[in-house]
């Protein structure tokens, strides 16, 4: 596989982060939180992904690849307009903090198209929070 250039980073996504915040009532506020906006490159795969003699067991729909970014890893999602990617695996090419390939499974696909500014923070999308809070 090339060395994947910076005019193939074409999509605008966001990485974001399940959190739990306490509101005014001593109870919780489920929300995603953005921790960063950035370019990818998202490449449409089939079935399961193996790699060495390892095999990753949820289904992996998409590669994604971007620019190095610390700190993201399998508990982080993905969001490009209305759809949601989970993170299921995170390479850091040859360990030169270059680039991130990201493996993802997506898990929600909107309807209809929607923008979500740079620091948006709102509630999950329906059918969309992770398993232990479904």
């Amino acid at each position: 596989m090339r060395k994947p250039r910076i005019g193939d980073l074409r999509h605008r996504i966001q990485l974001q982060r399940y959190t739990e915040k306490e509101d005014s009532g001593h109870g919780t506020i489920k929300t995603w939180e953005t921790i960063a906006t950035v370019y990818a490159n998202i490449i449409p795969v089939n079935g399961l992904v193996t790699f060495d003699t390892q095999q990753i067991d949820k289904k992996i729909t998409h590669k994604i690849i971007i620019r190095y970014y610390p700190y993201i890893s399998a508990e982080k999602w993905v969001l490009m307009e209305s759809r949601r990617f989970r993170i299921r695996s995170v390479t850091n090419a040859d360990e030169r903090n270059m680039f991130l390939t990201l493996l993802c499974e997506e898990v929600f696909r909107g309807q209809d198209h929607f923008e979500v500014s740079e620091n948006a923070v709102g509630d999950p999308l329906v059918g969309d929070l992770p398993a232990e809070d479904a």
